[in-house]
């Protein structure tokens, strides 16, 4: 499998109870899941972590099986304070 690396525009953000913005993990799962559907041709199920706090460099990793039942692992980085980042898939 290709690296795929792809820019998210508009994140979706929240705030945290214990203060902060964190991304929504459904969110981020829906959108890199069909971003990745997109390029890749093959549907996939992704989970993230509950708390993705919003952290310029951050980055956090999202465990996903294609339907073909291949495991893949994607990287989420954080490219600044507004929510916005990029995936990688491995």
């Amino acid at each position: 499998m290709a690296l795929a690396v792809l820019v998210v525009v508009a994140a979706s953000t929240m705030s945290s109870p214990l203060g902060g913005t964190r991304l929504d993990p459904a969110a981020v799962e829906r959108a890199v899941a069909d971003q990745f559907e997109d390029r890749e041709g093959v549907a996939l199920e992704l989970s993230c972590a509950d708390e993705l706090p919003v952290r310029d460099g951050a980055t956090y990793s999202c465990a996903g099986r294609t339907v073909d039942g291949e495991p893949v692992t994607i990287s989420i980085t954080l490219t600044g304070e507004d929510g916005d980042y990029t995936w990688a898939a491995s």
